[in-house]
């Protein structure tokens, strides 16, 4: 039986057969359709982190990530990118490189540091790990149950959630499959893209 994080893997490697790229910092590219410019890529995947970078996290935010999301930090991707942004898994950005060539996560630093207060109610234990571009509603975790949600962007009040990491990882990646053709095409660009 495969792991929830197994099936995770296979799921962002759905477009493989549309081609992969290696950057020259180490982010995999997946699935580039011919109908799509030359730097555009369905799927981003970022260079794992090691336990140096996730020290790093804890102290700058002051929490304890659950270890379901540093398995997948660590094991799977630094964030990630789907469909140009539909939906985003922030990560960790050391150093900021403008090199097409060098491909780089949405910051987590942005809304867990920088722009925290424009959310209203967002605990200390509450930390932001992405979001979807239809209308900005982000996701975040609950550091102490590992529980996950989605709120706006402006509010912390849960709008939906799931119980673990994985399990919104898993069931928001096929839900988000079936929003596109096997080449990537939206099927529809006026349905949201949000789980509500």
């Amino acid at each position: 039986m495969k792991t929830k994080f197994e099936l995770i893997r296979e799921l962002l490697f759905k477009y493989s057969r549309l081609g992969i790229k290696k950057t020259m910092n180490g982010a995999t590219l997946i699935g580039h359709p011919d109908y799509l410019k030359e730097d555009w890529w369905l799927v981003e995947l970022f260079p794992q982190l090691n336990i140096d970078d996730i020290a790093s996290i804890e102290k700058e935010v002051s929490v304890k990530l659950p270890e379901s999301y540093v398995y997948f930090l660590r094991n799977i991707s630094n964030g990630l990118i789907f469909q140009f942004g539909t939906f985003a898994l922030y990560g960790y950005v050391p150093d900021f490189n403008r090199n097409i060539e060098c491909r780089l996560p949405f910051d987590m630093y942005i809304p867990n540091i920088y722009e925290r207060e424009n959310i209203s109610n967002l605990r200390q234990n509450f930390f932001v790990i992405g979001g979807y571009d239809y209308d900005g509603s982000q996701l975040y975790m609950d550091t102490n149950t590992g529980r996950v949600f989605l709120c706006s962007n402006t509010d912390s009040a849960p709008l939906y959630h799931w119980e673990t990491f994985e399990d919104m990882l898993l069931s928001e990646l096929k839900r988000l499959y079936c929003l596109y053709t096997e080449d990537g095409r939206c099927i529809d660009d006026s349905k949201t893209t949000l789980p509500i």
